[in-house]
């Protein structure tokens, strides 16, 4: 990234969802909350096309046939960010609740010399005995 700090930063957010729609929400009202200074413009793919388009309020919905799994999804999401002139693009798996200013950070670490990437720490809600 190679734009002063002064400009505000673009930034598309890709959701994947498939499954219970509670997880979904939940992620999608974290974003909601998070007051990073980044503009951002949400990507909701459903695996599956059982969401209402309508419900979610901000939210550009892209409907998929059957579940062609996560990175079908998630190349499906970013692809919907055709023409659009972005500084990153954030793909979340839709249990994924980020902490408010996880953008700015991540913005923050991608504009060091040689970042290409960034992913922050994750926390689980319950021991489950692996870590993926």
């Amino acid at each position: 990234m190679n734009r002063p700090e002064a400009e505000r930063a673009r930034v598309g957010v890709v959701v994947v969802h498939f499954g219970e729609e509670a997880p979904t929400q939940a992620c999608l009202a974290a974003l909601q909350r998070d007051r990073s200074r980044a503009g951002r413009r949400v990507v909701l793919v459903d695996n599956g096309g059982e969401l209402g388009a309508g419900a979610w309020r901000g939210v550009e919905v892209v409907a998929l046939a059957g579940n062609p799994g996560f990175g079908a999804g998630a190349n499906a999401g970013v692809a919907a960010f055709a023409g659009d002139t972005l500084d990153a693009i954030v793909v979340l798996n839709n249990d994924i609740e980020v902490a408010d200013g996880f953008l700015d950070a991540a913005l923050e670490a991608l504009r060091r010399p040689g970042v290409g990437l960034a992913a922050g720490p994750l926390y689980l809600d319950r021991p489950c005995g692996a870590l993926w």
